[in-house]
């Protein structure tokens, strides 16, 4: 789970935008959950696949630490990321690179008053 981590901070540290989406996925890679929820906005949109509800931070984390552990994911590449015109909101798209069961992740982020993860979406592959 810690290589996950790694790989993933190091894949995200390059880009000047997102800083919420990149925090977040930091946090994650360092297994601090709490720190991760800080950079959630208080109701998150969060979908698995064609499920999607708007969920409290707690719960979002929750969630997403189960479904990584659930999928066996050591390691992420990013395959795309972006940014809005005005830099209002930005996102980054993981997929798992070392699971049986694949896992797609995108995170969305909005720059506002602070730069808060409104959006988190699930595709599994298996």
């Amino acid at each position: 789970m810690k290589n996950l981590l790694i790989v993933l901070c190091i894949a995200l540290s390059g880009s000047l935008y997102g800083q919420a989406e990149k925090a977040l996925i930091k946090s994650v890679q360092a297994g601090n959950w709490e720190e991760a929820a800080s950079y959630l906005k208080d109701r998150v949109d969060y979908c698995i696949d064609d499920d999607q509800d708007y969920m409290k931070k707690a719960d979002c984390i929750d969630n997403l630490k189960n479904k990584i552990s659930e999928h066996g994911v050591t390691a992420w590449k990013e395959v795309h990321k972006g940014q809005s015109k005005d830099g209002s909101s930005s996102y980054s798209i993981l997929e798992s690179t070392s699971s049986d069961k694949p896992l797609r992740i995108l995170v969305f982020s909005e720059n506002a008053e602070s730069s808060v993860v409104t959006e988190i979406r699930l595709e599994t592959r298996g």
